[in-house]
Formats: structure tokens, C-alpha cells, sequence
């Protein structure tokens, strides 16, 4: 992955007015060759007119690998006036605020992306791998859509409030151009999950089906070692669950593709 395409990544998943669409249609193997600098143009336009700011991650090996971008208070309230929506729809609160951030005035979500910047790097590092060699195999992914855009959201009568599954990712694939679409539920663990965090994910995944009485589609896991595949199988044992969920290692589905888990 060039320093383009990782800076071009960072940007999409800290930045609301981009969606894992344009992410798609720039990172896939047959997008235009120079599609990426265009949008690189559109930050640094928007950086002039101080709709973004810039934080770091200090752990990536390049400055445009560490870069990550916000919204400034002004591009926020800028939204929130063109959406017809209050302030609060974008901003956090002062009296929500977690931590000593220099900015009273924060983004919703911000923090959680901030924790998840681990699993967003190599869950966009791991998709980037497959659209290549997906696109080597003759094989279609139609269309890939954020956890935010895939979530399944139920009525929880226990907790007496809303619940939800969500996924890492969905994917519209296909074998071949001829081939029936399936969709596909992603779920990508980099082997550092625990068993109760394996239980409480799959365990929403079923609640969904017995409330809703809808049928999921195919659950694919993709993780990198034996070891944590082997816990993720375990925890579905324990559940008994109706789900239809294939686990499968990292490398096995970069080197053979999706078309294994049907």
C-alpha cells in the first residue's frame, strides 16, 4: 500500500463527509490510477479554510501514515446549519467529554474511533489485500459497506432499550460476473479478543434473529492465527447458535479468496 493510499485511508475513517463507498471506488484494483490525488487536493482545500485539524499517531512509520483528521468546530456547525440540525447532533457536550482533550467542543464518535484505531488500521489494511486479490481471481466484490452502515438494530425487552449486531463490515461479493450476489457479514479479529467479548458479539448476532425473527446472512471471521480461530469456535459451541458463521485464517482468504465460505 503506497503512502497515498494509507494517507487517503486515515482520512475516510476519521472524516464524515467521505463514506467507505468513496473508499471503495478509490482503492479498488480497476479505480483510476490518479483518482486518489484529487481527493489529497480536496483536504488540503479544506484545511485552508480550517474545516480540518490534524492529530497524530505517533506508532506508523511515515507522516502520512500518522496523520489523522477532524472536523474543526466551524465545518461542524457549518453541517449541522445546512442539515437543519442542533449543534448537539455533531458535538459532544462539554459535560461528556472523556479525558483532557484541548478542544471542549468535540466530534460524536471521535473518541471511540480513536480506540479502535488498531482494529480500523488493520481491518482497512486487510480489505485493501483482498480487493487486489479478488480482483486477480475474477472474482466481484460489488459493493463493501462500513460497520456503521451494517449494524442490525432490535428491540431488547430485558434491557427494556434498543440492541444491535454490528458487524465489521458487509460485503456484496459475487465468484464472477455471472455468478449469483451473496451477501456476506465480516467480521475481522486480529487475535487479540477474549472469549467474553467473542460471547457478547455473537450472542447479539442471535438475540437479532430470535427478536426479529429475520434470518442473518452468512457471518464470515476472518482472524489471523489457529489459536484465536479455535476460541471464536468455541464460543459458537457454547451458544448452540443458528447462526450460519464461517471462520476462516487471514492468509487463507487472501491466498483462496471468499468463494471458500459459501
Amino acid at each position: 500500500m503506497t503512502d497515498q493510499e494509507k494517507s487517503v485511508l486515515s482520512f475516510v475513517a476519521h472524516h464524515p463527509l467521505l463514506n467507505i463507498f468513496t473508499l471503495h471506488a478509490l482503492l479498488r484494483p480497476d479505480a483510476e490510477t490518479h483518482a486518489i490525488k484529487p481527493t489529497q487536493q480536496k483536504i488540503t482545500h479544506l484545511f485552508k479554510q480550517q474545516l480540518l485539524e490534524t492529530r497524530l499517531w505517533s506508532t506508523e512509520k511515515t507522516p502520512l501514515e500518522r496523520e489523522r483528521y477532524l472536523l474543526t468546530p466551524v465545518a461542524l456547525k457549518f453541517m449541522a446549519i445546512r442539515q437543519g440540525e442542533p449543534f448537539s447532533y455533531y458535538f459532544v457536550h462539554p459535560r461528556y467529554r472523556m479525558g483532557d482533550d484541548e478542544q471542549v467542543w468535540r466530534q460524536w464518535g471521535v473518541a471511540g474511533l480513536d480506540s479502535q484505531k488498531w482494529h480500523t488500521r488493520g481491518l482497512y489494511t486487510f480489505m485493501r489485500q483482498l480487493l487486489k486479490k479478488t480482483h486477480e481471481r475474477g472474482e466481484i466484490i460489488y459493493e463493501w459497506k462500513s460497520a456503521h452502515n451494517s449494524v442490525r438494530w432490535y428491540m431488547d425487552m430485558f434491557l427494556q432499550g434498543e440492541g444491535h449486531a454490528r458487524p465489521d463490515a458487509e460485503l456484496i461479493f459475487a465468484p464472477s460476473l455471472t455468478a449469483q450476489r451473496t451477501t456476506l457479514l465480516l467480521e475481522y479479529d486480529r487475535g487479540t479478543t477474549g472469549i467474553f467479548e467473542y460471547h457478547r458479539k455473537f450472542k447479539a448476532y442471535i438475540d437479532f434473529q430470535l427478536i426479529t425473527g429475520k434470518t442473518l446472512p452468512l457471518i464470515v471471521v476472518v482472524t489471523p492465527t489457529q489459536r484465536s480461530a479455535q476460541k471464536i469456535q468455541q464460543v459458537l459451541t457454547q451458544l448452540g447458535s443458528s447462526l450460519h458463521v464461517v471462520v476462516l485464517l487471514e492468509h487463507e482468504v487472501l491466498s483462496k479468496g471468499l468463494t471458500q465460505a459459501l
